[in-house]
């Protein structure tokens, strides 16, 4: 096999909270790959140089006395590096969270096999164990979902797992399409409708709409999520920063009246009902 160059970023002596808020800007560029965490550093993977270079510039720009150095690396599979570092998740008593290749765990009401592959939503992150939270207080039998930003699909199968009628999942980034699809297959579920596409395409109402994206979408997207939901419906959002909160709140006040929000460090997921 012909290996591959990969393009790395080592940040040294960072704080969880640092990598948690340069997750949310690094999302955006294309080719990043993901993260591996090491003893005594954060290795951040990207497919190409320019795009490391980029990166790099946003980690100074943010954390200028942050330690980095840059380098590159031939590697088979930095995918299978990275998947060899996930972890099983547990949410409660609700659900687990694993890859294929750990132990099934029976000792929770749902045990949900993810294949990673880099796609977001492996319950690692506190934006989504606070959606996986509010999905464990929620009544979902017999009712319609939308998954806005699926990821690896998580949130779409936990909601049929629970009982779901409809169960709608969309992103823009065909990995993530490619990946809910085939998570789909791994959790013996039927009832996901999955597709390529954006807020804008939405045709339809929902019960519940449940995206976990950055605040930049949830803004853009505000009009469109919030005339998508039924009467009496629920959005429940996450992917902001507690620093977020008033200007979230301040866009989705003027169509939904705002419930409750959770918090895990300086992470948010806030619930919204239809006025």
């Amino acid at each position: 096999m012909i290996e591959k160059p990969y393009f790395l970023i080592d940040i040294f002596d960072s704080q969880q909270d640092q990598i948690d808020v340069l997750s949310v800007f690094l999302s955006d560029i294309e080719d990043f790959i993901g993260f591996t965490e090491y003893t005594n550093h954060i290795s951040l993977c990207f497919e190409k140089e320019s795009s490391s270079t980029n990166a790099l510039g946003i980690i100074k720009s943010l954390y200028p006395k942050l330690q980095t150095a840059s380098k590159t690396q031939k590697t088979e599979n930095w995918n299978k590096v990275w998947e060899e570092n996930f972890k099983p998740v547990l949410i409660n008593d609700f659900a687990a969270i694993v890859a294929p290749h750990h132990q099934f765990v029976s000792t929770v009401k749902h045990c949900i096999v993810i294949n990673p592959e880099m796609s977001f939503g492996t319950g690692h992150h506190e934006t989504t164990s606070m959606m996986i939270f509010y999905l464990s207080e929620c009544n979902l039998n017999h009712k319609s979902i939308l998954d806005f930003g699926c990821g690896t699909g998580i949130l779409a199968l936990l909601a049929e797992k629970e009982g779901a009628s409809v169960i709608d999942a969309i992103d823009y980034d065909q990995l993530c399409v490619d990946s809910t699809i085939a998570n789909i297959a791994r959790n013996n579920c039927s009832k996901l409708n999955v597709k390529l596409s954006d807020a804008q395409s939405i045709d339809r109402q929902y019960d519940i709409i449940l995206a976990n994206v950055n605040r930049a979408a949830l803004l853009l997207s505000c009009d469109k999520l919030s005339s998508s939901l039924l009467s009496k419906g629920e959005l429940i959002l996450s992917g902001i920063l507690e620093a977020d909160l008033d200007v979230i709140n301040e866009a989705f006040n003027a169509h939904l009246s705002y419930l409750d929000h959770k918090q895990q460090g300086e992470w948010l997921a806030v619930r919204y009902s239809r006025k």
